[in-house]
């Protein structure tokens, strides 16, 4: 590249780069939706949390800042106690 046309596109490539983190985070911080690969590693992670839960039936998750809010729906059977399920769910929360 021409020496006296590289000063000229460096500033332009950091200003794009910037533009481009700083519209990430904007949309991070208003709440866009997790990506299928985010929600994907949740469902694996609440799959193997209790071998009381069953299935994962419903998944949602949205970015609030650099974390992401989740609600989860799981099946568990029949049989489990209030008691269990509402220390497998509080449990799960905290990841």
């Amino acid at each position: 590249m021409d020496p006296h046309v590289t000063p000229l596109t460096s500033p332009s490539q950091f200003i794009k780069s910037d533009g481009e983190r700083a519209h990430g985070h904007i949309q991070n911080l208003t709440g866009r939706q997790a990506s299928i690969a985010q929600l994907q590693q949740i469902v694996y992670m609440t799959s193997r949390f209790s071998d009381q839960i069953l299935k994962v039936m419903n998944v949602s998750g949205y970015h609030a800042g650099d974390n992401i809010l989740v609600e989860i729906d799981v099946g568990m059977p029949l049989s489990t106690y209030k008691y269990t399920s509402f220390i497998v769910s509080d449990g799960s929360l905290i990841w």
